[in-house]
């Protein structure tokens, strides 16, 4: 059957399903669709009959004379329906579907502004408030639970193993490297007790690799590399080692740092380092019954967090 089109006058055969069609394209449709609400709209305008309304996502006041309106423009109805479930589940279909494409453009992205990207990342993070930084932590609490979380940590953990085996010299003392790991507990334990005291937050202690097996210097940022011995391990806060990571210590004072540092010129000789750990235990004890010797104690020898002295 052979028909007309209304927009551009154009002939085309309408069969089947499509009988009923008044348009040869969607180009068509569309035109037809522009002209009959322009159409509504100058007759509303005729009449004088506009609307006053506020954006759902923005929330700011416009004026309009269609009365199913619900933004102010395009941009806010985007930003709107990016966060609705039916859009996350075409998102979602999307990269199943093209994996290893989206994998390789964010890999190729990250090469080319790996520098602007890293610092982007440093902002974002320096002006996190405490309530998102409580609910990142929530939320990689509760993915470290879920199966592939578990999976993940285990084969971090097996990585740490493998690294601090192969870097453990055969003359490592083992006895002492035991010795530091008690002493570590009892600090832990010894702390806890002056701080429930004085109705405080517990804190944990970890054994701190001074140099990291696989870190980078303080002055110029060059992959270092230490060894799991005896002379290099101390008690240090959990919170300072997990935010040190990778990052060795300065070689020398800081200048204009404030805080008590350490620095790897004023570390003692292997010979002298058990007795430098028991030191710190002992500082401790003495702490438990005297809160002015504590924090003198924890200034004097607990190691200060390098990302600090940075910043």
């Amino acid at each position: 059957m052979e028909k007309n089109c209304s927009i551009c006058k154009k002939t085309f055969s309408a069969t089947g399903k499509g009988r009923n069609k008044k348009y040869c394209s969607k180009a068509c449709i569309r035109k037809a669709a522009n002209i009959s609400s322009t159409a509504w709209r100058e007759r509303n305008l005729n009449r004088n009959v506009v609307l006053k309304k506020e954006c759902i996502q923005c929330t700011k006041p416009f004026e309009t004379i269609f009365p199913n309106k619900k933004f102010c423009s395009d941009k806010c109805r985007q930003k709107f329906n990016q966060y609705t479930e039916r859009a996350k589940l075409a998102d979602r279909k999307k990269y199943a579907s093209n994996r290893e494409l989206y994998k390789k453009r964010s890999k190729l992205r990250y090469v080319l502004n790996r520098e602007e990207l890293l610092e982007k990342q440093k902002i974002y993070h320096a002006n996190l408030s405490e309530e998102q930084k409580v609910r990142r932590r929530k939320s990689h609490n509760a993915w470290y639970k879920t199966p592939k979380g578990r999976a993940h940590s285990r084969q971090t953990n097996q990585k740490k193993r493998r690294l601090i085996r192969i870097q453990t010299p055969k003359w490592n003392d083992k006895a002492k490297t035991d010795e530091i790991f008690r002493i570590t507990a009892k600090i832990e334990e010894s702390f806890n007790k002056h701080l429930l005291k004085n109705n405080m937050p517990k804190v944990k202690l970890n054994v701190d690799h001074i140099i990291p097996l696989q870190g980078i210097t303080f002055e110029e940022g060059a992959p270092v590399s230490g060894l799991n011995v005896w002379y290099n391990l101390m008690p240090t806060l959990e919170s300072d080692n997990k935010q040190k990571h990778k990052l060795c210590p300065p070689s020398k004072r800081v200048e204009g740092a404030k805080t008590n540092h350490l620095t790897l010129d004023k570390l003692p000789l292997p010979k002298h380092w058990m007795r430098f750990v028991r030191l710190m235990y002992s500082g401790a004890l003495k702490g438990e019954k005297d809160s002015s010797h504590y924090k003198k104690m924890r200034k004097s020898y607990i190691e200060v967090n390098p990302r600090n002295l940075k910043s």
